[in-house]
């Protein structure tokens, strides 16, 4: 769950969101494993982009933005994980496109794993380069 970003009043975004087995192995998804809901709407759905292996960019076509959320709402990307995988580790790149539309990451996050709360807090702001 998105809470808050880094202080942009329209947008936020993250650049990808890695998923790793509890033995370390890195879980494919495809497209339709991944949404984003709560969000305010748009024309385009760039859910897709927080998985597509394009974490060391800046070009805003491959990362995932969306309209914030009405207020007090929190938006929601949704991974939908292979039956019978358990999650060990999350990476979460956040939105990196340049130094001042930093702005748009994440900054305060929820995130639940077969509907338990497993982190709550603080995402690291990404340098925009």
């Amino acid at each position: 769950e998105v809470l808050s970003n880094w202080g942009d009043e329209k947008v936020v975004g993250l650049t990808e969101v890695e998923v790793f087995d509890m033995a370390g192995c890195k879980i494919k998804l495809a497209k339709a494993q991944v949404s984003a809901t709560g969000f305010q709407p748009t024309a385009v759905d760039r859910s897709a982009r927080v998985i597509n292996g394009r974490i060391l960019t800046t070009e805003e076509s491959d990362m995932f933005s969306a309209r914030l959320p009405p207020p007090g709402g929190a938006g929601r990307i949704t991974l939908v994980l292979p039956s019978g995988v358990k999650v060990g580790t999350l990476r979460v790149w956040n939105f990196n496109k340049s130094g001042l539309d930093a702005s748009r990451g994440v900054r305060n996050a929820r995130v639940l794993v077969g509907g338990q709360v497993r982190f709550t807090g603080e995402l690291r702001r990404a340098q925009g380069d």
